[in-house]
């Protein structure tokens, strides 16, 4: 599973009061990885296989998601709120991002995703229609 070390952090110390976040999150990196075979990989989540058109692997994208709001709590309680911070990411970090954001961190101030992918019946995209569906009947 993709979630098994403690996740290591690049902090840059604000020069001011820190009142906004911006957590960037990695693509999977230079080392390449088999979906699903238990190799050690530096990934956000497993994958069943390398394509848009199978499930997602959720169990590892929600333990992650588990693992990153812990990062996002950890700027609240330093006193950043939610809608000052910005979640985003580049590949797979880009994946793990729009997940985390659309799906458990909704009040966030927005969510980025560069040269990234979704697969094609994601459960962000039902996410998504139902946060915008809620704003509509607001």
């Amino acid at each position: 599973m993709a979630a098994v070390q403690k996740l290591k952090r690049c902090v840059v110390p604000q020069t001011g009061k820190h009142t906004a976040s911006v957590i960037f999150l990695h693509g999977s990196g230079a080392t390449p990885y088999t979906p699903m075979h238990g190799a050690l990989s530096h990934v956000w989540f497993d994958r069943y296989k390398i394509s848009r058109n199978c499930p997602e692997h959720l169990e590892s994208i929600e333990e992650m998601c588990s693992n990153l709001g812990a990062v996002v709590h950890d700027e609240i309680r330093a006193g950043v709120p939610e809608h000052r911070m910005v979640i985003g990411g580049f590949s797979m970090g880009g994946a793990m991002a729009l997940h985390l954001a659309c799906r458990y961190h909704q009040d966030v101030a927005g969510v980025f995703s560069l040269s990234s992918f979704l697969n094609r019946d994601s459960v962000v995209y039902q996410a998504s229609a139902i946060f915008h569906s809620n704003l509509n009947d607001s």
